[in-house]
Parts: structure tokens; sequence; C-alpha cells
């Protein structure tokens, strides 16, 4: 997804974000991702290596998939996930990806 950090506030053992999503380049039937403002999830221990440092009105591109286990309402972001500030020459990438993606066979 791509998505604006609005608000951060910490809570135990993660750091909830407030993101409002402005577009979301893969859907998935488990887990819907709407634009309008999500839940992202970091726990706290993620956040202090600083790769990449988020911060508050800044887009960034979120990749990762929904963690059932972590009862999180929203996303969570841990270590397999790619969190990347947004740059304005990833919009054409992402839209070659998906239309590429769009000509493949559906699995089964």
């Amino acid at each position: 997804i791509l998505g604006r950090i609005i608000t951060r506030e910490t809570e135990g053992d993660f750091t909830r974000y407030d993101v409002q999503v402005k577009d979301v380049f893969k859907r998935s039937r488990a887990f819907r991702v709407r634009r309008g403002v999500e839940q992202l999830w970091i726990k706290n221990l993620d956040l202090s290596c600083r790769c990449p440092r988020i911060k508050l009105g800044r887009d960034y591109l979120i990749l990762g998939k929904k963690a059932m286990r972590d009862r999180k309402p929203g996303m969570v972001v841990d270590k397999r996930s790619i969190v990347l500030e947004w740059r304005s020459d990833l919009n054409l990438r992402m839209r070659r990806m998906s239309t590429k993606t769009a000509k493949c066979r559906p699995r089964y």
C-alpha cells in the first residue's frame, strides 16, 4: 500500500501509526485494505534500528502480510515486511508491476 503517516502512539511493546491509505497495489481475499485510515503496528524493538525512520506527514510504501497472531486491528509490520519512503519514481515502477501481475494466470 501507499500511505501517509498521520499519528503515532506507543502502546506497550508496539507503536501504532494511523496511516491514510492513498493507494492499494495488491489486494488479498484474506485481508482487505481500503483507502482511508488504517492502523499500522510496529514492535518497538523493530523501530530501534531506524531503517527507515518513520516520520509523521511523509508517504511510505508498505509491503507485507497481515499477521493474524498478533491480534492487532490493521496491519502489523515485522522483520519480513518492507517500509520504504515514497519517491515519485516508485509510482511508475509499481504501476508496471501491477499490470504485469494482472496478465499472469491465477494460481489454484
